[in-house]
C-alpha cells in the first residue's frame, strides 16, 4: 500500500504506520495506552463538568424558555437566517451525541466484528491484487 504522508514505525513490533493505518506487516495491531487517545474524552468531560459547575443547566431548563418566549419569537422574526443556523447547530449536536449506543450502532459493531476477518483475509487481498492488475 502506498502512503504519501509521514510514516513511522511501531516501537514494539516494527510495523510501518501511516497516520495510524498499517502500511505493511500484520493485519491487526494492539496499541498501548496513550494520553493523546483519551485527550478528546477528557476535554469533553471537562467541558461538560464546567457547564454544570458554572450553572449552565439553569439556562437550558424549560422554565427559562417559557419565561423568554417573547424574546425568542422576536429574535426569530428579526433574524430568520441566524435562527435557522442556530437550530441546525443544536440539531446536529443532539444527533451527534447519543446518550447510549443505539441499535444501529450495536448492529454495526456486531457486523464489523463478524466480517472483519473475512474482508481483510488473504483471499480478499489476492482478489484485490488480481483486479488491481487490470487497472
Amino acid at each position: 500500500m502506498l502512503c504519501l504522508s509521514k510514516k513511522r514505525k511501531c516501537s514494539e513490533c516494527g510495523l510501518l504506520f501511516c497516520w495510524g493505518k498499517i502500511v505493511s506487516g500484520a493485519e491487526k495491531h494492539i496499541q498501548g495506552f496513550s494520553f493523546t487517545r483519551i485527550l478528546p474524552i477528557l476535554v469533553l468531560a471537562g467541558g461538560l463538568g464546567a457547564f454544570f459547575i458554572l450553572g449552565g443547566a439553569e439556562y437550558l431548563a424549560f422554565e427559562t424558555f417559557r419565561d423568554n418566549r417573547e424574546f425568542l419569537l422576536d429574535f426569530v422574526e428579526r433574524n430568520g437566517v441566524a435562527a435557522v443556523l442556530a437550530y441546525m447547530a443544536v440539531y446536529a449536536m443532539a444527533g451527534y451525541l447519543a446518550p447510549y449506543p443505539t441499535r444501529g450502532e450495536i448492529s454495526k459493531h456486531v457486523a464489523g466484528s463478524f466480517f472483519t476477518p473475512k474482508l481483510f483475509g488473504h483471499g480478499t487481498r489476492a482478489l484485490v491484487q488480481f483486479f488491481g492488475r487490470f487497472g
